[in-house]
């Protein structure tokens, strides 16, 4: 399994999970909002209020899920991470399975 790990504004960030969650990408998500973020951008230090998401897939679906994250995404470069998990419960893996529809490959 996969966690995708994504910042983006707090008015996008359901749009862009339902419709990962529709596509099959991901099995579910968390959506924390809002989190102040401060970051450099073009040569100053900047400051908003954003979502964090937190997304968990199949191994096979992460890096279509980080392509069409990036597509969905308003800003020019996004934080977007895939995270590899060290361990994860059998039953809870075969759930996320299921809802990625990996078997129908």
């Amino acid at each position: 399994m996969k966690i995708i790990y994504m910042t983006c504004p707090v008015d996008q960030a359901e749009r862009i999970v339902r419709t990962l969650l529709e596509e099959r990408l991901i099995a579910c998500a968390n959506i924390t909002s809002p989190v102040n973020s401060l970051y450099w951008w073009q040569g100053k230090i900047e400051q908003d209020q954003e979502a964090a998401v937190i997304m968990k897939t199949h191994d096979t679906r992460a890096r279509r899920v980080l392509i069409r994250a990036k597509e969905l995404h308003p800003y020019d470069v996004p934080a977007i991470s895939v995270i590899a998990t060290e361990a994860v419960d059998p039953d809870y893996l075969a759930w996320v399975e299921k809802e990625t529809d990996v078997a129908a490959e």
